[in-house]
């Protein structure tokens, strides 16, 4: 169950990541980098294309595929090593409202403060 919650933080954090390159970009920890991979006003029209895809590597998009990922790594791990299902209504809500908690949270701390310069 807590790499099931590992993969979920970390899928809020790639999130985070999009969303603070989308809106705060001039603002962030990325604005030094390179602009043509970090910059979503640039990378779209400059970003390579894996081979045989149309799948355009920048790290928007990058972030986005792993996020994903990180997602659906967290869904096996709960469904495969976390406790047996409960019949039981409450379980699941309590479930929902914890996993929204940390997303939330997590996102926050990331997109607001860690992710953004001072």
């Amino acid at each position: 169950m807590a790499y099931s919650l590992l993969f979920w933080t970390l899928a809020a954090v790639c999130n985070a990541i999009m969303d603070t390159l989308v809106h705060h970009y001039y603002r962030s920890i990325f604005f030094n980098l390179n602009k043509y991979f970090w910059n979503p006003e640039e990378s779209w029209l400059h970003a390579k294309v894996i081979p045989f895809t149309k799948y355009k590597l920048d790290a928007w998009h990058l972030f986005k595929s792993a996020m994903i990922v990180f997602l659906a790594l967290a869904v096996i791990f709960a469904w495969v090593f976390g406790p047996p299902l409960l019949n039981v209504w409450w379980f699941y809500l309590i479930t929902f409202v914890w996993l929204g908690i940390l997303w939330n949270g997590v996102f926050n701390i990331f997109y607001n403060h860690i992710l953004i310069k001072n």
